[in-house]
């Protein structure tokens, strides 16, 4: 039969035939190696696959990842911030991301940023096996008070709602959560949620 198409899938070449026999070569056999960039897995260090997740997660978010890509360009906005780790935990997470995506090994070892979250959230400094969404909650948390302009948070109290429309408490509520957070974090992950709590004797709704 004869070659009718010729496809790359990955690093897989597909010989599609008239026939519809398909085989695949690599693409190394061709005489070339196929682009490596953030196809660098991390090794796991006991029990810590939720970490890997969640770290290779965050790696593949663009916007995120094109803003603490280089270590040389990626400054904590203070040292003095009593909530951040002093700029250690962004340093470490943006030398790794260089080298998942310039970086040519097929997979690197994540100890550092593994260690300096350790130590900024204990609960994960262990080896024990933990929530992947909780490990990612804390690491975009340190990330992001690193960051945070705001280091002398005023105090503010929470608006509640009532009976009355939403738009208008949803707003002044993210008026204040920008009053006390101002970062890269905040304007590309953080949000809001509704919630809502009804007294089972007045009936009286805070929202």
């Amino acid at each position: 039969a004869e070659l009718s198409e010729l496809v790359k899938d990955g690093d897989i070449i597909v010989l599609e035939h008239s026939d519809s026999a398909a085989h695949g070569l690599p693409l190394t056999t061709l005489g070339f190696e196929p682009p490596r960039r953030g196809l660098t897995g991390l090794a796991n260090l006991g029990n810590t696959c939720y970490f890997n997740s969640a770290v290779q997660c965050l790696s593949n978010i663009p916007e995120l990842r094109d803003q603490l890509l280089f270590p040389v360009h990626v400054r904590p906005a203070s040292t003095n911030n009593p909530l951040s780790s002093g700029g250690k935990l962004l340093l470490s997470f943006s030398e790794l991301l260089m080298r998942i995506w310039h970086g040519s090994p097929r997979s690197v070892i994540p100890r550092e940023l593994k260690f300096v979250l350790g130590e900024h959230a204990p609960t994960f400094s262990g080896f024990d096996q933990h929530d992947s969404q909780e490990l990612m909650v804390s690491l975009l948390d340190g990330l992001h008070e690193d960051l945070n302009t705001i280091v002398n948070k005023p105090y503010v109290q929470n608006p509640e709602g009532n009976d009355g429309e939403d738009e208008p408490t949803a707003r002044a509520a993210w008026l204040v959560h920008r009053q006390r957070n101002e970062s890269p974090i905040v304007d590309l992950m953080h949000g809001q949620f509704r919630s809502q709590l009804t007294c089972p004797r007045c009936y009286k709704r805070s929202v």
